[in-house]
């Protein structure tokens, strides 16, 4: 079950509980409590397009910048201590 089908059975939930019977403040808490999760849905509208939007960005690399072409490993040599600290230090 979705979030926003979750959401939609509380929020009919918190509804069906408001009656005539009830306060003003009674009634304006489950109003509050209809509301936060109204708000609950936007955010998990938000989060669903942003996923879209990088999973778009993603594809979208992939076919601009990758390639089928896996990179070629250059032939690997062992090298010496020296070879190694003459590189660090800058051929010192």
């Amino acid at each position: 079950m979705a979030i926003k089908e979750k959401t939609g059975n509380v929020r009919d939930f918190i509804k069906g509980l408001i009656n005539s019977d009830m306060s003003k403040e009674q009634i304006d808490k489950h109003e509050q409590a209809v509301k936060m999760l109204d708000e609950i849905d936007q955010e998990d509208e938000a989060k669903d397009k942003e996923i879209k939007e990088c999973k778009d960005k993603i594809v979208s690399l992939i076919k601009t910048e990758g390639s089928s072409n896996p990179p070629e490993d250059g032939e690997k040599k062992p090298r010496s201590l020296e070879e190694i600290a003459k590189a660090t230090l800058g051929g010192k």
